[in-house]
């Protein structure tokens, strides 16, 4: 049989298959450069929910970076699991920021706060509510727990321990919906389908694009992340009203 060709501009060697080859692609571009990759990628994103009342959120600087794919912090009672979690120090504090992402429009994954209906928590509102609770919770070397959720893993809870968790303040936790809108999809929407936040932490909560992130010198050459992007069509959308 003949072969195939692979790995010659057209079709990778290691082919990363959709959202988490989107993510996985993303990683890897801050492993290479961390600081300007990282820069970038916050850099575009659009920050707080209001048009009016943008939010403008800037890091001067930033160091010490660890990103940490997919970690595991328990379905049923604990908090989920984050898509992409990264941590770095801009100089005086540690922060964290955790990035959900959907090949979707935001409308068409997100589900009603008030009803919280079967897979409620596999929407991309629902997930970043639990990000939030986790980000409030108390946290030690031996455990994190909030509101009847806990975290008891050994593994995980040492690596997070290492990486600086504990120390990070309930304000320097960043939250962001990666999907496939065209316009930002979460200013001035119906409250009932944004993450359950206290209103004053809005600010913190940012969207961004593919083709906002696509535009990263880190990215916008990388074969495995271009091919990613084409097996799933993740092309901007049109944002959908919302039915109740």
């Amino acid at each position: 049989m003949k072969g195939r060709k692979v790995g010659n501009g057209e079709i990778p060697t290691v082919i990363w298959y959709g959202e988490r080859g989107i993510l996985n692609a993303i990683a890897l571009s801050l492993v290479v450069d961390t600081r300007s990759g990282l820069e970038h990628l916050l850099g575009v994103v659009e920050w707080g929910v209001e048009t009016n009342k943008c939010s403008e959120i800037k890091f001067s600087y930033i160091d010490d970076v660890a990103v940490i794919v997919e970690p595991s912090f328990g379905r049923k009672h604990g908090f989920g699991d984050p898509d992409l979690m990264i941590l770095f120090s801009d100089g005086k504090e540690r922060k964290c920021v955790f990035i959900e992402a959907k090949t979707s429009g935001y409308l068409k994954s997100a589900m009603s706060n008030k009803i919280k209906g079967k897979g409620y928590y596999s929407s991309i509102n629902g997930q970043l509510s639990l990000r939030y609770l986790l980000a409030k919770a108390e946290k030690t070397e031996t455990q994190i727990k909030s509101n009847g959720r806990s975290l008891k893993k050994k593994g995980l809870l040492k690596i997070l321990s290492t990486l600086g968790v504990c120390e990070i303040k309930e304000g320097n936790y960043y939250y962001i919906a990666l999907t496939a809108d065209k316009n930002n999809p979460i200013r001035n929407i119906d409250p009932d389908l944004l993450p359950e936040f206290d209103r004053d932490d809005f600010a913190r909560l940012g969207w961004v694009n593919y083709e906002k992130i696509a535009g990263s010198p880190k990215l916008k050459d990388n074969n495995a992340f271009n091919y990613a992007l084409k097996t799933m069509d993740v092309l901007p959308e049109e944002p959908e009203e919302y039915e109740e």
